[in-house]
């Protein structure tokens, strides 16, 4: 967390974002000069104009604007009934906090499939994270709050099992007070302890989230043009997201047109260059065409990410804890820990597998060294039960 920030959860949530849900992502780095030889090459218009798989271009003149941040007459008179006339931001944040709390709109029903706006998420009680933040910046806005969003980059989570790991962009809001100080509102998420790197971006680098959460959500509900339609506006109202192109790419992928998904991809990857999403499934495009040079370059990428990656180990040693094979969890687990050693649950992890091969000394040092990285109220209190557990017999 940096100097001068202090933050406000609420009560549930965590939304993905950046990727369709349940795309692989394994690698970290971009095609070196001798892979761009006869690489495919599409123009960014003929990318974006859907014809190849409508037969005609796609247009997206007829999406409405959807009003992401307008309010109402109710939801003006909330924030005039409970903030009032108040000058010092410090107090006028804190009454519209203290007001959200009292009525519910911090403990709203969570719902990661659902994207609203802010006038639907205050009436409905109901969204995902990116529909809170939402409504949190409006009413923010309209208490006269200095009010920005905040992308946050938290750990992937991997699947050992299948080798599938699901990245996540958290959204939160930022609120900047007087003296530099910042104060971050979130939607609850016991995970983040709050020094995972974080960017403010813009309205429009948040509508362009939001068209791509309705464009995943008109995906699964079998919509395809729909959804290609509104990812097609997420890219023109902010272009250089990379995770978006991604998609791009996948629903070309899945329609059978491999060269616009990697035309996709390499889009992505002129936006950011380790975008995991892009690396992996190109490799995967390239190992369907039997294509072994390219498929092995990025399957060393791969391999070269993932033996580096933390959450890997930490994921495979999970796994391995599970399934009874200690000595593949420690391996694990002590290589996530050497990677990264300010990260609570590979203690607790650590802790669990040396109290059940009955190392009671070892377990409790890893509880208390998992104690002392956390900050959050849940966690600390599971910490100290197992502290109190291991060290009553001593």
């Amino acid at each position: 967390m940096q100097p001068g920030t202090n933050s406000y959860m609420g009560s549930t949530g965590l939304i993905r974002i950046a990727s369709i849900a349940a795309t692989a992502v394994l690698a970290a780095a971009c095609a070196g000069p001798a892979l761009e030889q006869d690489a495919v090459t599409i123009p960014e218009q003929a990318l974006l104009s859907g014809e190849i798989l409508f037969g005609a271009p796609v247009e997206t003149g007829s999406i409405p604007d959807p009003g992401m941040f307008e309010l109402d007459e109710e939801m003006r008179a909330f924030v005039t009934d409970h903030v009032g006339d108040s000058r010092a931001g410090r107090v006028r944040m804190r009454l519209l906090l203290s007001a959200m709390v009292e009525s519910g709109l911090m403990s709203l029903d969570y719902d990661d499939a659902t994207t609203k706006t802010a006038r639907q998420t205050f009436h409905d009680r109901a969204g995902n994270c990116m529909s809170f933040t939402a409504l949190f910046v409006a009413l923010a806005r309209e208490a006269d709050l200095d009010v920005t969003f905040q992308t946050v980059k938290v750990p992937p989570i991997w699947y050992a099992d299948s080798g599938l790991v699901i990245l996540s962009n958290h959204v939160n809001a930022v609120v900047k007070q007087s003296f530099g100080l910042r104060v971050v509102v979130d939607f609850n998420v016991t995970e983040l302890k709050g020094d995972y790197e974080t960017r403010e971006v813009s309205d429009d680098y948040a509508l362009a989230l939001y068209y791509n959460n309705v464009a995943m959500d008109a995906l699964r509900q079998r919509d395809l043009e729909q959804s290609f339609r509104l990812l097609r506006k997420s890219i023109e109202t902010y272009p250089s997201i990379a995770g978006n192109w991604a998609n791009l790419g996948v629903i070309y992928s899945r329609n059978g047109e491999d060269d616009y998904a990697i035309a996709a991809y390499r889009k992505a990857l002129s936006l950011d260059g380790n975008h995991r999403p892009s690396l992996t499934n190109l490799a995967s495009i390239y190992e369907s065409r039997d294509d072994s040079e390219r498929a092995e370059y990025y399957a060393r990428k791969v391999r070269h990410y993932r033996d580096r990656n933390p959450y890997y180990h930490y994921y495979n040693a999970l796994a391995a804890y599970r399934k009874g094979d200690l000595e593949v969890a420690e391996d694990h687990i002590a290589r996530a820990i050497d990677l990264e050693q300010t990260e609570h649950r590979f203690f607790q992890l650590q802790g669990l597998i040396a109290e059940r091969r009955g190392d009671r000394e070892a377990a409790l040092e890893s509880f208390e060294r998992a104690l002392d990285l956390t900050v959050y109220s849940d966690a600390h209190r599971i910490y100290d039960n197992k502290i109190s557990l291991l060290g009553g017999g001593q």
